[in-house]
């Protein structure tokens, strides 16, 4: 109890609480402890899910259907692992529609990657604007996200694609000769916005020029520093 109660309210409480990730909980408190909070979210995540089930069993929605014939691809395709993954996909289920679906339909979009951020600094007084953000719109207090190692550009991989970056620094760069259809920035070119990149420092910083014209900018445009 003693431990408990030293974990929750001391130096490290936001380790224990809010911002609970496995790897750092256990350097600090213990692969022990890190496993029963960790279960103890599985738990509750497992319990949300059924109760967002069951809501969702109350109305009849659209399902969200892409309009890639993916048996199609299958029947097209010479190369196996591509074969195999069409044919997956094309089993699959779609899923629900729910009642946020096109709430932000017409209205403008902005998407903030802030590297390293952490809750910490959001405050009511000190930073009113990020507080209200955090407040008006959708909060996930139960988000999780996993650690991995890399720089900026595997943060801005997983932000992009929503995918974990398995190769580091070279992950983004094995997408320049990809068809990156599912970004937001080709969503939006296809939707006919002019899509923009920007980034200070030097033009192949990062290999920027090799990848960002084709994550879905119609410009990747650089500011030289002296």
């Amino acid at each position: 109890m003693v431990t408990i109660l030293f974990a929750s309210i001391g130096s490290n409480s936001g380790r224990y609480k809010f911002q609970f990730e496995f790897n750092t909980a256990t350097e600090t408190f213990g692969l022990l402890t890190s496993m029963h909070l960790n279960g103890h979210r599985d738990v509750s995540l497992v319990v949300d899910s059924q109760q967002i089930e069951e809501i969702k069993e109350e109305k009849e929605y659209d399902k969200n259907i892409c309009d890639i014939d993916f048996n199609e691809l299958a029947q097209n395709e010479t190369n196996d692992p591509y074969k195999q993954m069409n044919e997956y996909i094309a089993s699959l289920a779609p899923s629900s529609q729910n009642d946020y679906t096109g709430i932000f339909k017409g209205k403008n979009l902005i998407m903030i990657c802030a590297e390293a951020f952490s809750d910490a600094v959001i405050s009511k007084e000190l930073t009113a604007s990020l507080y209200r953000l955090s407040r008006k719109g959708f909060y996930f207090s139960d988000y999780y996200q996993l650690t991995w190692g890399g720089s900026t550009s595997t943060g801005e991989f997983s932000f992009l694609f929503g995918l974990v970056p398995t190769n580091g620094i070279q992950t983004i760069l094995d997408t320049a000769a990809n068809n990156n259809y599912f970004t937001v920035g080709n969503q939006m070119q296809r939707l006919g916005y002019y899509t923009k990149a920007y980034h200070n420092r030097n033009y192949d910083f990062y290999d920027r020029n090799l990848t960002h014209e084709n994550l879905g900018y119609n410009k990747y445009w650089v500011q030289e520093m002296d």
